[in-house]
């Protein structure tokens, strides 16, 4: 049986399949939703309005939306959390 160039490429880069495969879900899981929230609904003049709009929606969704996979929380707030973590593990060390 012969692999797909996509397996080819995650094997040669020591990525498992099951992680290659939830990588795929979340990417399509991703344009799904920048698809139906930000693309089909505006008629874009041009690519500088385009890109304008899908800045918005790109900082609109990491500061004030929050995401089941960060535990409610928006991807702002995660990556403080994070970062102060990060801090106290330090300074007890």
């Amino acid at each position: 049986m012969q692999s797909s160039p996509g397996n080819r490429t995650a094997a040669s880069n020591g990525i498992t399949s099951r992680r290659a495969t939830h990588a795929k879900r979340f990417v399509e899981s991703f344009n799904g939703r920048l698809r139906d929230e930000c693309l089909n609904e505006h008629l874009f003049r041009s690519y500088r309005h385009a890109r304008e709009i899908i800045e918005d929606w790109r900082i609109d969704c990491n500061l004030n939306r929050p995401h089941t996979s960060l535990d409610g929380l928006t991807p702002n707030e995660f990556a403080t959390r994070s970062r102060m973590d990060h801090n106290v593990n330090c300074a007890s060390l």
